[in-house]
C-alpha cells in the first residue's frame, strides 16, 4: 500500500508557500524518475511506525535483520547494557536474550551465512561468535580487539564459509584484518600521517579490483582507501572538518557518503584510478525544491522532468567506464547534503541501492533517494538520538521494513516499500 510521507529536511521548516509547492511538484519529480516507493503528498498527520519493539531496557546501539528464512524473520539488536535481543518479527516479541559481553555495551551485531551464526562486538574489547542452532545460545569463539573505541567491525565473505573480519586495533590509528574461522591475522593497516582514532570502516570488493579494499574514516575527518592485499593506502581525501562518524559505499556505482557531527552529509566517489573525490558543493532540501521550481518556470511545462544527461553519459550512473572520465565523475559525484540539525550516527543503503537512510542526533530518521540524494521523508517518532538504522533483507518486498534503534530504548519499524512482488 502506498504511504503518505511528510516532506523531508528543511521543507518542514519552510514557509507555507514552500510546503504548498513541495506538495504540488515533488511527486511529479518522483514519477519522472521512475520511483514507486513513495507518494509524497503531504499528509495531515505525521507518518507512524508500523509497530515498535520495547523491552531492551537500554539504548539501542546496533540493528541487524536476518530474514533469509521467510517464515522466520528476525531482527537482532545490541544494547548499552550488554544484551543482544533476538526479535521474532512474526510475534513482535524478543525470542531470546543473549549475554556474552560481561555487561559491556554491544556496538555491532551481524550474521555469517545464516541467522544461527551470529557475530557481535562489545566494549569489552571482544568480538564473539555465537552458535544459535537448535535453540543453543553459546559463544563458541572470540577475538580480542584491544580497542576501547566505538568503531564497528565489518565482515566480507571471500568464499562460502570464509570471511575477512576488520576491526580497530589496540593502537589509536590501526586497523586489523583477520580471516575467519581460522582467526589468522592477514594484516595491520596504519596510516603514515597522524589522523587520530579510527571511527568507521567498510570492507568491499568489486569486479574491477583484484582483491579486497577497505574504506576507513578517521578522527580528523579524513577518508582512506586501503588495498588489503598490498597492505597499502590507495588514496585519501578530507571529507569533514570533524570526525567521520559513519560511512557507506555503493560498490556498483563506486559512490559513497559519510556523516559527522556537522550539518552535512559528504558525497564522494572513486575515479578510474581509485582516487577518492569529495564533492565541494552543498545542497539542502529547500535548495533542491527552489531549483526545480525555477526549472519548471523557465521551461514552461506542466510537470517537472528529470534532468537529462548527455548521450555519452546517460548510463554513467551504472557503468561509469562507458563515459568520458571527467563527465562520468561529475555524474557520480552528487552534491553534499545540508541537514537541518547536526549529527549523524549511521548511514544505511538499501539492498537495491535506491534509498539511503540516516540516523540523526535530532531524534529523526531521514530518507533520501540514493541516485540524486533527493530528500524524500523525515520519520519522527523517537524522543532521543537515533543510533542505528537497518533495512530488511526479506525476499518479499511487501514484508521489508526499515528499523531504527534509539537512545530512548525503543526500536521503530517502518514500511517504506510499496512495490508489488514481481510475477513471472
Amino acid at each position: 500500500m502506498v504511504k503518505s510521507w511528510e516532506i523531508a529536511d528543511k521543507i518542514d521548516r519552510a514557509s507555507s508557500a514552500s510546503i504548498f509547492f513541495s506538495c504540488l511538484f515533488l511527486p511529479a519529480l518522483m514519477a519522472s524518475s521512475g520511483s514507486t516507493a513513495y507518494d509524497l503528498r503531504m499528509s495531515r498527520s505525521p507518518p507512524s511506525p508500523v509497530y515498535t519493539l520495547r523491552g531492551a531496557g537500554a539504548p539501542l546501539n546496533t540493528l541487524h535483520f536476518s530474514c533469509t528464512d521467510v517464515n522466520y524473520p528476525l531482527l537482532f539488536s545490541g544494547s548499552g547494557k550488554g544484551e543482544i535481543h533476538m526479535w521474532n518479527l512474526n510475534t513482535r516479541r524478543a525470542q531470546k536474550i543473549l549475554e556474552g559481553h560481561s555487561g559491556n555495551s554491544v556496538i555491532w551485531v551481524s550474521t555469517l551465512q545464516t541467522a544461527s551464526a551470529l557475530i557481535s562486538q562489545g566494549r569489552d574489547m571482544q568480538v564473539c561468535l555465537w552458535d544459535l542452532t537448535e535453540g543453543r545460545s553459546d559463544v563458541v569463539d572470540s577475538v580480542w580487539t584491544g580497542s576501547v573505541g566505538f568503531c564497528q567491525c565489518c565482515t566480507l565473505e571471500m568464499n562460502p564459509g570464509n570471511y575477512l573480519l576488520a576491526f580497530a586495533g589496540e593502537q589509536t590509528e590501526e586497523i586489523k584484518i583477520m580471516e575467519l574461522p581460522s582467526k589468522t591475522l592477514v594484516c595491520t593497516l596504519v596510516p603514515d600521517a597522524k589522523l587520530g582514532m579510527v571511527m568507521c570502516i567498510q570492507l568491499f570488493q568489486t569486479d574491477a579490483t583484484s582483491g579486497p579494499l577497505l574504506l576507513a574514516g578517521y578522527e580528523d575527518g579524513s577518508l582512506l582507501l586501503w588495498d588489503v592485499t598490498q597492505r597499502s593506502t590507495v588514496s585519501s581525501a578530507k571529507a569533514h572538518p570533524e570526525p567521520v562518524m559513519c560511512l557507506t559505499f555503493d560498490t556498483e556505482r563506486l559512490r559513497g557518503i559519510s556523516g559527522s557531527s556537522e550539518k552535512k552529509l559528504a558525497s564522494w566517489a572513486l575515479d578510474r584510478q581509485q582516487n577518492l573525490q569529495v564533492s565541494s558543493r552543498n545542497v539542502s532540501g529547500v535548495a533542491v525544491l527552489s531549483a526545480l521550481l525555477r526549472a519548471r518556470s523557465s521551461n514552461n511545462v506542466t510537470g517537472l522532468q528529470a534532468p537529462q544527461s548527455s548521450p555519452a553519459c546517460r548510463k554513467s550512473t551504472f557503468a561509469p567506464q562507458e563515459c568520458p572520465p571527467q563527465q562520468a565523475l561529475q555524474i557520480l559525484l552528487q552534491d553534499c547534503v545540508t541537514l537541518v540539525n547536526p549529527g549523524v550516527s549511521q548511514l544505511c543503503l538499501r539492498g537495491d541501492h535506491k534509498l539511503l537512510a540516516s540516523a540523526g542526533w535530532d531524534h529523526r530518521v531521514r530518507i533520501f533517494g540514493w541516485k540524486k540524494l533527493q530528500p524524500l521523508a523525515v520519520l519522527k517518532y523517537h524522543t532521543d538520538m537515533v543510533q542505528s538504522v537497518a533495512f530488511s533483507d526479506h525476499q518479499d518486498p511487501r514484508q521489508r521494513l526499515l528499523a531504527a534503534g534509539s537512545k530512548d530504548q525503543r526500536i521503530s519499524l517502518w514500511s517504506v516499500f510499496s512495490e508489488e512482488p514481481k510475477t513471472a
